[in-house]
């Protein structure tokens, strides 16, 4: 359980979900990526507050993005595992002047003052530090909390929090020494004091972690990733739509997120999911296109990520969560009591605790 800042027994929307929330589209890092592909990268930089904004501003249903801490355990927003800096003042002319330097061994302070780069194509494009990035919505490496409260409220979260997998052939994804259960703790209590009032669902590729999330709280869902191919991880729970269903029910899970190639192979793998899951949330480049995205929502998931929502979101659309107008109001059940309500708790307690039970 969490020492501080845990949840309490006063309501669960651990398996809430409204029977129309279905059909939904998500925006894959915002508008989409942007960062390392070599065509079609979104108008605005991925897994920023900008981005998010946009997303907002065009009726995105909700936005997914990536969570994970820096060495002195703030959540940040970021893909990579990793960033590539230049040690030397020079400008950088190949890669190899570039060090690659793991996110979980750094400070947010540090990595504010740093300038980064990525590689695309054959090219090396440059990346100001955060703290040199005017308007502050544009800047990379932005906080879970700066999401939280810079985004409306009608639009839901799609939180994939990153933890490093075994691949097939052994190695794994990258290195991380920070303790699971702490990590899931400090980026489950930015959610708790600043989450509350919105939909919003969490999600893994790895199991364990999901078990996690799901043991240490029950108002938000918590959805399982599976891979983009059967047997990409060494573990089999990611390998197959029914394996990752299975699990999902064994630890009460609210749903999984296959990625759409398993559909593409297999359409009736959807309603099956769905038969046993609440929430199926596809995601993958075969959601490409506005025909491949009409393609997939009729197959019925419960929503669709994908990148470019500014080429592919229909005109003039709403938010689903924000048509519902008795929402706001039902979302802050999950927040924190009034203080009298607090103060009421505190005396019960103080009662209780010369108590003998028996």
């Amino acid at each position: 359980p969490m020492e501080k800042d845990g949840f309490d027994l006063r309501t669960s929307f651990a398996n809430y979900w409204r029977s129309n929330w279905t059909a939904l589209e998500i925006g894959h890092r915002g508008l989409g990526k942007s960062l390392t592909v070599t065509s079609n990268a979104a108008p605005l930089i991925e897994n920023t507050v900008a981005s998010m904004l946009a997303s907002a501003e065009m009726g995105a249903d909700l936005v997914e993005f990536d969570v994970q801490l820096t060495s002195d355990l703030v959540p940040i927003i970021h893909h990579d595992f990793s960033i590539r800096v230049c040690i030397d003042s020079k400008t950088p002319t190949s890669r190899d002047d570039l060090t690659e330097v793991l996110l979980k061994d750094i400070s947010y302070e540090q990595l504010k003052d740093l300038k980064t780069y990525q590689i695309v194509g054959n090219k090396i494009v440059e990346y100001p530090a955060h703290n040199n990035v005017e308007p502050p919505e544009q800047r990379l490496f932005p906080t879970l909390q700066d999401f939280f409260e810079q985004v409306n409220q009608s639009t839901g979260f799609d939180i994939e929090i990153k933890w490093p997998q075994q691949k097939a052939d052994g190695q794994f994804e990258s290195e991380q020494t920070l303790d699971k259960n702490l990590f899931a703790d400090r980026i489950l209590a930015v959610v708790r004091r600043h989450g509350c009032g919105r939909l919003n669902v969490i999600k893994s590729f790895d199991a364990d972690l999901c078990s996690l999330l799901r043991f240490k709280q029950h108002m938000y869902a918590v959805l399982f990733l599976s891979s983009s191919k059967e047997n990409a991880f060494t573990d089999p729970r990611t390998s197959t739509v029914e394996q990752s269903v299975n699990f999902a029910q064994a630890f009460d899970l609210g749903g999984i997120s296959p990625n759409a190639v398993f559909v593409k192979a297999d359409p009736s793998v959807v309603q099956r999911a769905r038969a046993q899951v609440p929430i199926v949330l596809l995601w993958g480049s075969d959601l490409k296109d506005r025909d491949s995205i009409n393609w997939f929502l009729q197959q019925g998931p419960t929503g669709v990520i994908y990148d470019r929502l500014d080429l592919w979101l229909g005109a003039n659309r709403t938010s689903a969560f924000e048509a519902e107008q008795d929402l706001p109001g039902y979302f802050q059940l999950q927040c924190d009591p009034a203080p009298k309500v607090r103060e009421l708790n505190s005396t019960i307690e103080s009662i209780l605790s010369n108590v003998n039970f028996l």
